[in-house]
């Protein structure tokens, strides 16, 4: 047993050589995962007196930047699977965060709007995310903000090959 543990003793060479084979794309990836893992934990963080988690913000930035939101649209910009949304859309609800109608053409379609109660909570965890926002990004000049930016607008486009999901996701609006 103890050779087995042992054996899965490694050193820094041989992660870094294992990091260096896997590429260069694999470490990018890899730091944007954990960059994003870490801010969602700060945001959970700021966001829990306001009884929101990240999730829920995402649903209602969503809703907000696209008045008469439908599910479809909400599961696609979000990246939550439908049926946590819908529970998570049920919540919201309940507490007059949000409202939901059925559209009057397709009775199956459900649209989407925040209740005004809904948009000052929103507005309130505008305010957490620009601070925490601000201390991720302490030590980066706009440059450099802007420079990692657009590679990250790259990679998007490399990994969305729906066009009209691309313009939604990288600038946060419905295509014209």
């Amino acid at each position: 047993m103890a050779d087995d543990r042992g054996a899965l003793q490694r050193t820094g060479d041989d992660v870094e050589r294992d990091i260096t084979s896997a590429g260069r794309e694999t470490y990018l990836l890899h730091l944007v995962a954990a960059a994003s893992s870490h801010r969602d934990r700060e945001l959970g963080r700021r966001f829990e007196p306001l009884g929101l988690t990240v999730d829920k913000y995402r649903v209602m930035l969503a809703v907000a930047r696209f008045p008469g939101c439908t599910m479809k649209e909400l599961a696609q910009f979000t990246s939550i699977d439908r049926t946590t949304l819908t529970r998570m859309v049920d919540q919201m609800v309940a507490v007059d965060w949000m409202t939901r109608e059925h559209a009057t053409k397709d009775r199956r379609q459900v649209i989407l709007g925040l209740t005004p109660a809904g948009l000052q909570l929103g507005l309130r965890a505008v305010e957490s995310l620009a601070e925490a926002n601000r201390a991720a990004a302490a030590r980066l000049t706009d440059s450099e903000i802007d420079a990692a930016a657009r590679v990250l607008e790259l990679v998007l486009r490399n990994l969305i090959v729906d066009d009209n999901l691309l313009a939604r996701v990288v600038t946060l609006r419905r295509p014209d």
